[in-house]
């Protein structure tokens, strides 16, 4: 967080870390003073135990647990279980944006997809 409360949120899950890693990489070469309040929120154990391996601040989401996690096998899939877990990563990105909100801090939300090309 900067002295004006301005944090950057990225959510992650197991399917998008190697999509995770090229997001740091971006920031570490374009736009480095974000990494300082970069926060990736993990939705699962595995998810956070590569954030903390690639030294990114990450918490882990308490409502996403193990056994709620999105499962690789349904990361992209259009089965009905595949488009259920999307959609609620989708409505949990917007609830973790609105707590920040609601706690005073100015939030940037970053997908994870996402490559900067230059510091904003």
């Amino acid at each position: 967080c900067t002295p004006d409360k301005t944090i950057v949120i990225s959510v992650v899950n197991h399917g998008m870390q190697d999509v995770l890693d090229t997001q740091l990489k971006s920031l570490q070469y374009s736009a480095p003073s974000i990494l300082g309040m970069w926060v990736v929120v993990a939705l699962d154990e595995s998810s956070l135990a590569d954030c903390k391996r690639n030294w990114i601040h990450c918490v882990m989401d308490p409502v996403f647990s193990n056994e709620h996690a999105m499962e690789t096998e349904h990361t992209f899939s259009s089965d009905a279980e595949g488009k259920y877990q999307y959609v609620r990563i989708c409505w949990r990105r917007v609830e973790i944006v609105s707590l920040a909100l609601r706690l005073g801090l100015n939030v940037i939300f970053t997908d994870i997809d996402i490559v900067w090309l230059k510091d904003p």
